[in-house]
């Protein structure tokens, strides 16, 4: 993840119940996840080589990293 997240945040978000989260934080956890596991059966359906499969994931979780930096920092405000 990102470090450039507050530290006491950072400490928050790691020592946090994951169903204690905003509903929004929740929700874009469960659609990323959703996303990768379908890009990764889709991919491999296709038949892609592991290195295409994981250079695919690491794109979507680029992604979702900004996302989540993006809501974690709203929850400072």
């Amino acid at each position: 993840m990102n470090n450039d997240l507050k530290p006491n945040l950072m400490d928050r978000v790691q020592a946090t119940d994951p169903a204690s989260l905003p509903p929004g934080i929740i929700s874009s956890i469960e659609r990323h996840k959703a996303r990768v596991a379908e890009l990764v059966t889709a991919l491999r359906g296709a038949g892609m080589s592991d290195d295409i499969i994981d250079s695919s994931v690491r794109s979507v979780v680029a992604s979702y990293e900004q996302e989540l930096v993006k809501a974690l920092r709203d929850l400072e405000a």
